[in-house]
């Protein structure tokens, strides 16, 4: 059995001309006696401004995630030392993670300079809800078993968030395009060391 499969623009629009395109696919299945079997074909509409949008929307909503968890396991921190270490960490950790994702943002938004004012504003602002919840639950008579175990869970999908949004949503867009290759790797090897010093000086 053999397949056929045309991917076609439509004659009568083009997709400069208008922020919607439309699109028709055509397949053919063939016998192997050459006899057609099924001949189908399908329409659809593509809204290029939809992709970027749904892209920084799944970017946020992850970023939001990683957020709210981080800055609980802060606000959950008993000792002065704890703080510290963690505050300086959550300062660096954020001033280079918010830096990438703002320019990703830009990079989806150009001409709609608002929409990644907006959702950097929902992140500073989940930030501080975060930490105020975790103070809250530092103050609940919780012993601690169940402490260490919800901040371990909870630090787990913080961290599995931050994974899926430097290697899915950042660095893998970056690699794609082969410009400056060389210099992206640098960065990347510079940035891993930079944290496992200031993670190995911490303790």
């Amino acid at each position: 059995m053999q397949v056929s499969v045309v991917r076609e623009n439509s004659a009568d629009e083009d997709m400069h001309h208008g922020p919607r395109s439309r699109f028709a696919t055509e397949g053919n299945i063939f016998s192997s006696e050459g006899n057609l079997v099924l001949d189908k074909k399908f329409e659809s509409e593509l809204n290029p401004e939809e992709q970027p949008f749904t892209k920084s929307l799944t970017l946020i909503l992850a970023f939001l995630l990683h957020v709210g968890l981080e800055c609980f396991a802060f606000g959950i921190q008993e000792d002065v030392i704890s703080i510290t270490s963690l505050f300086f960490g959550i300062i660096i950790h954020k001033f280079i993670v918010t830096f990438s994702i703002g320019m990703k943002l830009a990079q989806n938004h150009p001409r709609r300079w608002w929409i990644p004012v907006i959702l950097i504003s929902i992140v500073a602002a989940v930030n501080a809800i975060g930490g105020s919840i975790g103070i809250i639950i530092e103050d609940v008579n919780i012993n601690q078993t169940g402490r260490d175990v919800s901040t371990s869970v909870l630090m787990s999908l913080s961290l599995g968030t931050f994974f899926y949004i430097t290697f899915f949503e950042i660095l893998a867009p970056e690699f794609f395009n082969h410009r400056n290759q060389f210099l992206k790797y640098l960065a990347t090897l510079i940035g891993f060391i930079v944290i496992a010093l200031q993670m190995i000086f911490a303790d």
